[in-house]
């Protein structure tokens, strides 16, 4: 579309009203729409005859925006009259910048929330639909969908391109690798037919009867000569492998880096059947350790695979098995850190490793080689799978022996070589190097299988206390065999329980108590303290508030303490006592100051009520007057029980009698001030209608649920 060309053409003629009514969609009112469009055809003349459609937007009554789609050419344009900006918006931007709004040059975006306009007449919305044969945004949204599929199959051609171009076919000798090296375990199918055993070789797919059995485990086939593994199972066995593969690219100018997922199948009808496929492929410049990245994504038909850049199934590189057959040809393609990282060693010993991680993250390791030269499978293999953090591991990568990378001594060395040890294993064997005092191979070789790591924060705390691994690892084996736990569970329990410890002022010097015989028992009891500590601490604070309420308590026990045949009413002992109560039972008696304030104003009092079997045991709390009357009963959750109720009832009445016979004039005197302050109280929320809001009660009223707890003194 020719900018100058259209506009030459004369803009429409202003709207003749500058707002429009029009009723709301969803409630009742009406919207002043202020943004109206008109539309007219533009007849051009640029070598080809033809009519240009012209939107022009106004915003109160002022021209805007104006609209431009040439129907031949599948294309739009959007003139900003303010500024003179020529840009390709879509109709909605347009209408979005003609309310103020910032142009969003994004032809593909439209707002979120976006300016309501309208067409003046239907005459304009008439030449629209008549011109483009469809409403606007549907005529665009074909456009960039069209737009959108040629750019992707232009795409897709290009990359197809690139694959065929830079993919060299697989080596032949891959194929046998695979088979014999990564799946070289081949299985013999036994099978007792009445008085001869069917025998199938997955080796050589051989089958015939004889009439003994070869037996279970490794054979070797005596028709082929291979060594097979026996066994009387019909089922199909299979393994899961992942393969990696590094060739140079047609040209010399590029290396590829190739990722299979491949599964080996064995069945007794059939020879050994592996299937694989390629997951990742990454085309690398020589010299570099990286490059552009594909991924399978998904098949196309006649077995052939289609290639992306953007990984659509969130395939991942993972430890697998490398080809090492071309891994000497292919060192003049590699950068020069990898050209000394000992792939081809760690390769050429079957090792499993991540492959990928090795070539872009050799250059941190330059002491990899040593490593791997070292015969180091495990360690090399967790430090190039990056499978712990960085400070983890503690390694002098300027270090040119195993001694001096490892930083442990020849014997450690060889000890660490041995047992195949990771970087579990190197850590300990670093503390003992460091303390002096040896851990048995036995305790090193089960810490290594845990993965129980030296430096892990919880571990170093506890060392700090114990000093030596031995007694670590033997004291936590013990422990977890007492829990029937984890080890990792014992270790998190003791850290707790040291750090109680340590609060409590307790003498951690000591084995008694950095190291007690039952560590279970030890925690809860420290668990114990800490809650008592802090429970002694806010008694106290209450104390200081409500200085008289353990004395008072104390002047009525006698008054009100009783045992019946079932139940017992017992007087707390102090402030704590009613705190601990308060906890147990999951009530508001700890939470609030109004109980305390009551009791040292001789309002009310707070005992227990207990099962006499259980006296120990937290079962309702009751909120007293000095009469006996009941104001409150609470159980668990700041409920009650009707069951619990009724059973108790009688008990209650006793009790209130026997209380009637125990209290002073001055008591009965203090009862009538209680009653009188209940009455009114419950007036006061009854005018004010407060409601419980929590728990099994919420909604009701509160005044209806205190006088419904009320058991007054006869």
């Amino acid at each position: 579309m020719r900018k100058k060309i259209v506009l030459q053409s004369e803009p429409c003629m202003e709207p003749e009203t500058m707002m429009k009514i029009r009723g709301k969609r969803y409630s009742y009112g009406y919207d002043e729409i202020r943004t109206i469009a008109k539309a007219q055809l533009i007849l051009i003349s640029d070598g080809y005859e033809g009519e240009v459609l012209n939107i022009d937007i106004f915003h109160n009554g002022r021209l805007k925006t104006r609209y431009f789609a040439d129907k031949r050419t599948k294309s739009r344009r959007t003139l900003i009259v303010d500024t003179g900006e020529w840009k390709p918006l879509c109709l909605q931007n347009a209408a979005n910048v003609a309310a103020g709004m910032e142009p969003d040059y994004n032809s593909n975006r439209y707002y979120c929330c976006v300016e309501r306009w309208e067409y003046e007449t239907e005459k304009d919305e008439n030449i629209v639909r008549q011109y483009l044969g469809q409403d606007v945004q549907y005529w665009e949204s074909e456009i960039q969908s069209g737009k959108r599929y040629v750019q992707l199959k232009n795409k897709q051609a290009r990359i197809d391109a690139r694959m065929a171009e830079a993919v060299p076919d697989i080596p032949e000798d891959f194929y046998r690798w695979m088979h014999e090296d990564v799946f070289g375990q081949r299985h013999l199918f036994q099978k007792k037919l009445n008085k001869m055993i069917r025998i199938q070789c997955t080796a050589c797919g051989k089958k015939w009867l004889q009439k003994k059995a070869v037996g279970i485990g490794k054979k070797t086939c005596p028709k082929c000569g291979k060594t097979v593994l026996g066994t009387y199972k019909q089922k199909e066995e299979s393994s899961l492998r992942n393969l990696y593969l590094l060739q140079p690219c047609p040209g010399g100018r590029e290396w590829i880096e190739r990722y299979f997922k491949a599964r080996c199948e064995w069945t007794p009808e059939h020879v050994s059947q592996v299937k694989f496929e390629e997951q990742i492929r990454i085309i690398v410049d020589n010299g570099h350790d990286w490059g552009v990245i594909y991924y399978n994504d998904g098949p196309i038909g006649d077995g052939q695979i289609s290639w992306w850049d953007t990984n659509h199934f969130n395939r991942h590189f993972a430890a697998g098995w490398l080809y090492p057959g071309n891994l000497m040809q292919m060192r003049e393609h590699w950068p020069e850190t990898l050209a000394h990282s000992g792939i081809e060693i760690i390769a050429g010993r079957g090792t499993k490793f991540n492959v990928n991680r090795l070539i872009i993250e050799a250059h941190n390791n330059p002491c990899l080689e040593y490593i791997i030269k070292g015969g180091f499978k495990r360690l090399a293999s967790e430090i190039i799978d990056a499978r712990y953090y960085s400070g983890d591991l503690k390694i002098n990568q300027k270090g040119k022996t195993a001694q001096e990378v490892l930083l442990l001594s020849a014997d450690r060395v060889n000890r660490l070589r041995q047992m195949d040890g990771g970087i579990t294993a190197l850590q300990w064997l670093q503390y003992e190097n460091r303390i002096g005092k040896k851990i048995s191979q036995s305790n090193l070789l089960e810490l290594n299988k845990h993965g129980i790591r030296c430096r892990d924060d919880s571990v170093w705390k506890i060392l700090s206390y114990v000093k030596s691994p031995d007694v670590f690892a033997n004291y936590i084996r013990k422990q977890a065999q007492i829990q029937k736990t984890s080890r990792q569970i014992v270790i998190n329990d003791w850290v707790d329980y040291l750090d109680m410890a340590k609060k409590q002022k307790l003498n951690l010097s000591h084995e008694l108590f950095y190291k007690p015989k039952n560590l279970n028992a030890a925690h809860d009891a420290c668990v114990r303290a800490a809650q008592h500590e802090e429970l002694k601490k806010k008694a106290a604070g209450i104390l200081q508030k409500f200085p008289d309420v353990e004395k008072i308590m104390d002047s009525i026990r006698d008054k009100y303490t009783y045992d019946g045949k079932d139940f017992s009413i017992v007087v707390p002992a102090d402030i704590a006592d009613i705190i601990h109560e308060g906890r147990a039972l999951g009530h508001c008696i700890d939470t609030t100051d109004r109980y305390f304030d009551r009791i040292q104003s001789h309002i009310t009092y707070l005992v227990f009520l207990r099962r006499r079997s259980m006296k120990d045991t937290p079962y309702y709390t009751l909120e007293i007057e000095p009469g006996g009357t009941i104001r409150q009963q609470r159980t668990t959750g700041n409920n009650q029980n009707k069951e619990d109720v009724k059973e108790y009832s009688s008990f209650i009445h006793e009790w209130q009698r026997v209380v009637r016979d125990r209290i002073s004039e001055e008591d009965r005197q203090l009862a009538e001030v209680s009653r009188q302050t209940r009455i009114r109280e419950y007036q006061e929320l009854r005018d004010k209608q407060e409601k419980v809001w929590r728990g099994a009660l919420a909604g009701k009223l509160l005044v209806d649920v205190l006088e419904a707890d009320l058991i007054e003194a006869i």
